[in-house]
């Protein structure tokens, strides 16, 4: 038999998963495990949300002018570039560090 204290009143509960006397749970590895479960299925639920930068980029690729649409893939362009860069340094800065 498991005796347990309870950290909001302060008494000792045998084997429960809820403290007899104020009502509250206990937390345990099943507990922690439903709330994990829970939050993953929320963030799987939710839409992949875009950069705001991507989503002007788009707009302007697919503009009826032609002048923006060549402006707007220079920039996508760049843009890319720049990512690019940026994850090749930090790859490089991970496999020093490593």
């Amino acid at each position: 038999m498991i005796s347990r204290k309870c950290l909001a009143c302060g008494k000792f509960t045998d084997n429960s998963e809820i403290c007899e006397y104020c009502g509250r749970p206990f937390i345990t590895e099943q507990s922690v495990k439903k709330t994990i479960q829970k939050r993953q299925k929320e963030r799987l639920s939710e839409p992949l949300k875009e950069l705001k930068i991507v989503t002007v980029l788009n707009k302007m690729k697919s503009h009826k002018f032609m002048l923006v649409r060549v402006i707007g893939t220079i920039l996508n362009s760049i843009f890319m570039a720049l990512v690019f860069i940026v994850s090749a340094i930090a790859y490089f800065i991970a496999t020093i560090a490593a």
